[in-house]
């Protein structure tokens, strides 16, 4: 059998060149031309590939084209394997092809996603035994062990990326930022003219020749040397002409760094970021201190958003600024599809405007990793490390949970759950334990009897909030001074002299009413425009009641307090 170099194949009786596009998938995404998957690349009989094309719309043909692409990419592993195993001519998929599959990827150096493929190409031929049955048998069976490499990638799980890590790799996109700043401020003088040493005005005029011989672009290497000038030489001492090109535009290695610093600090998902809009950056809605970068994300239909300060220089909302200054001219030249698209540079190879698409975001992270010395990790082991760092900040995984944008707090303890901050919790346990073993046995801290502790027990207070506070004079609250009148009330929610019995329905009632009169003042802030001081004073309180402290206390418990509700009102909140 013979193939052309499109990877069409001649010659095969049963294997017939897509002539009528009945193999070709064409899938249209808003916002992205029009993308089409080419079944005939699977080199197989006819009556298969067309079969495996209808599972495939069948399976993912609802979902994001680059779904259904990697879909393909499964596919044509089977393709290859069917090819190695000398079964691709025949007219029937073999009835041990799920064996024949997997011992193939066993062998294979694909890692953790062999078994990604293997359960994506199972999913469709099972498709194919229900509703193509002529290309598959019957007897054909499904049931195979997980590959060795997903056994080894389980026994060895990837540890959750550090404060310290993540600040490496953000040094590192950092650095590169400012390298290519400089490289393409440097091509941008060349190209005005403006030079500072003979050099530099020797390499001006060589680019300024180069244009003009490719009529606005870089003259190609074969009508340079038919030109003359000395041209091979002169473009060999500037790097080659793909250095050239990199000075003059910005390239898929200088936009890299753009990329994976943002996605670290918004600590989104990979390919949702990559999707970005030229208009992400947006005013904070209340607070002028704040700007909001937003995205779609097209699984969930939700706008994504993350808040940053607006005077740090490397903020997120500041690196797009900084981003746009750079492919700006580019927007003119780019194809309508990505026009309005952030991630968009101009391609070293074919010198189109293309946008940075998964592969060069493959290639490219691993080539930074290797070039920066970085220890090996995944992109989407950002998200988990955004959201676990968010939650031990903000002591709350509600913190979290805004973070990745996610409606559930459900969905966010699947990247950080109380696990996560195991060693404080354990360390807070013990702190009262040992205030209980000195009680047991007569001894306080400071030596007091049992009956003088009761006595200061005595002397806790209700606060503002509906808490009980064991002292209100320990000074334990931070900005509180021991033996004066503790007034951090806005913190009792995280102060470890609160007393919450969440079984006592008196008490309970008191958080309630404390929780509908946060919820009357929130209401209040945002039509009275003092939205600003309810974030900061109250705000943090109505979190921790909503989402840690109500969702524990029993229904029977709740019940009974909301007959006490009226008896005690909290003073009114601005």
């Amino acid at each position: 059998m013979k193939h052309d170099a499109s990877g069409t194949c001649r010659g095969g009786p049963q294997i017939e060149k897509n002539k009528n596009n009945d193999l070709v998938l064409q899938i249209n995404e808003a916002g992205r031309s029009q993308i089409e998957i080419d079944f005939a690349r699977l080199q197989l009989n006819l009556t298969i590939s067309s079969a495996l094309k209808r599972a495939l719309l069948a399976n993912v043909g609802h979902t994001a084209a680059d779904t259904q692409k990697k879909a393909f990419a499964s596919l044509m592993l089977l393709s290859q394997c069917l090819h190695a195993a000398g079964q691709a001519d025949s007219p029937q998929i073999p009835f041990d092809v799920a064996y024949t599959f997997a011992k193939w990827l066993d062998a294979s150096n694909l890692g953790y996603s062999a078994q990604v493929h293997l359960q994506t190409v199972l999913n469709l031929l099972k498709w194919c035994q229900r509703n193509a049955a002529e290309i598959i048998p019957q007897r054909a069976t499904f049931v195979v062990h997980p590959i060795r490499s997903q056994w080894a990638a389980k026994s060895q799980p990837r540890e959750l990326l550090s404060e310290t890590l993540l600040k490496r790799i953000l040094r590192a996109c950092y650095e590169d930022i400012e390298f290519a700043e400089r490289e393409l401020t440097r091509g941008s003088r060349l190209r005005s003219g403006e030079v500072e040493t003979p050099e530099e005005r020797r390499h001006s005029e060589l680019i300024h020749e180069l244009l003009k011989l490719g009529k606005g672009e870089l003259a190609r290497q074969r009508l340079a040397h038919r030109s003359g000038h000395a041209y091979p030489r002169r473009v060999a001492a500037m790097g080659g002409q793909r250095a050239i090109g990199e000075i003059l535009w910005l390239s898929p290695t200088k936009l890299f760094p753009f990329y994976l610093a943002i996605l670290t600090q918004v600590s989104g998902n990979p390919d949702a970021v990559r999707n970005m809009r030229r208009s992400c950056v947006v005013p904070h809605p209340i607070r002028s201190d704040l700007e909001c970068l937003v995205w779609e994300k097209p699984r969930s239909g939700k706008e994504q958003r993350a808040e940053f300060p607006t005077a740090r220089q490397w903020s997120a909302p500041n690196l797009v600024r900084r981003l746009k200054q750079l492919n700006d001219e580019l927007v003119s030249s780019a194809p309508a599809s990505i026009k309005e698209r952030l991630f968009i540079c101009r391609s070293t190879s074919s010198r189109n405007i293309i946008m940075l698409s998964p592969s060069l975001v493959h290639l490219y992270f691993h080539e930074f990793i290797d070039r920066h010395g970085l220890p090996p990790f995944h992109m989407k082991d950002l998200r988990r490390a955004g959201a676990v760092l968010h939650h031990q900040a903000g002591k709350s995984i509600e913190v979290a949970r805004r973070r990745l944008n996610h409606d559930s707090i459900r969905t966010t303890e699947l990247y950080t759950g109380i696990s996560d901050r195991a060693d404080a919790h354990d360390a807070k346990i013990n702190s009262f334990q040992g205030e209980m073993i000195r009680l047991s046995i007569g001894m306080a801290k400071s030596g007091q009897k049992v009956s003088d502790v009761n006595k200061l027990e005595s002397v806790g207070a209700d606060t503002v909030f509906g808490f009980r506070c064991r002292n209100p004079l320990s000074g334990i609250a931070p900005g509180s001074t021991a033996g004066q009148t503790c007034m951090q009330f806005m913190r009792c929610a995280t102060c470890p002299g609160s007393i919450i019995p969440v079984d006592d329905p008196t008490i309970v009632a008191r958080l309630l009413e404390a929780l509908n009169a946060l919820e009357n003042a929130r209401e209040r802030s945002l039509s009275e425009g003092w939205s600003r001081r309810y974030e900061l004073l109250y705000e943090p309180t109505r979190l921790i009641l909503l989402s840690e402290i109500i969702p524990v206390i029993h229904s029977s418990v709740l019940e009974a307090a909301r007959d006490l509700v009226q008896q005690r009102l909290v003073p009114y909140l601005d």
